[in-house]
Order: structure tokens, then sequence, then C-alpha cells
């Protein structure tokens, strides 16, 4: 790898870790899972529902199926190596 590849890997490595962090502490120190419109306007009690609960109401607002079909999969997965459901989404994510 040359010099340019690698200052690229890294500001990437770094840029992620960071975004990972601030995640992690947003979402689970600061439970924000349980609030309304807390980042970007988004209702994030009904996004988490939909990845980590299997009889949850999807049909409540316009979900698309395949989004339910492709994610809650992996979540359920991650959620029995990982402590919480909160962890195994932003994993994923």
């Amino acid at each position: 790898m040359n010099n340019d590849k690698k200052k690229t890997v890294i500001l990437f490595l770094t840029l992620f870790l960071l975004y990972f962090c601030v995640g992690i502490i947003l979402s689970y120190y600061y439970n924000t899972a349980n609030y309304w419109n807390v980042a970007f306007d988004m209702d994030c009690p009904r996004v988490l529902g939909d990845l980590s609960i299997v009889n949850y109401n999807h049909y409540r607002a316009s979900v698309h199926p395949l989004f339910i079909i492709i994610f809650q999969p992996l979540v359920l997965i991650l959620k029995k190596f990982m402590s919480s459901s909160i962890l195994s989404i932003i994993f994923l994510q």
C-alpha cells in the first residue's frame, strides 16, 4: 500500500470509530432510544421495535416489508451475542 491509501484507510477508521462511539454513547448511555425526534426527526422507538421485536405492529406506518425481512433476522442473531438489542442495532448500522 502506498502512503495515500494508508492515510485514507486511517482516516476512514478514525471517523468510523468516532461515529460508532458517539452512537453508543447517545443510544445506550443517554437512552435516546425511548424518545421521539431525538436526531434528524427520527422516531427511534418505532425503528427499534421494527428491528428487534418479531411480533411488533409493522402495519401502523409505511414500513417496507423488505426492511423487516432482511434486517430483523440479523438483529436477532446479533442480539444473541450482545447484551441488548440497542447494541446489536448499533453494531449492524
